[in-house]
């Protein structure tokens, strides 16, 4: 199966930090307020001071 990036596709490149290209500031903010506690949980971020 070749998976490739493209208008077409739900695939992504799985850069790190590429969704700061396609998220806007108000997709970021309501992000924050549905999963931001469970990503410092996990241990991706250390608070929600991130964007």
């Amino acid at each position: 199966m070749v998976i490739c990036e493209g208008t077409a596709s739900h695939f992504r490149k799985g850069i790190v930090g590429d969704w700061r290209n396609y998220l806007k500031p108000e997709h970021i903010q309501r992000f924050k307020e549905l999963c931001g506690w469970q990503l410092i949980e996990m241990g991706y971020e250390q608070d929600l001071d991130w964007s």
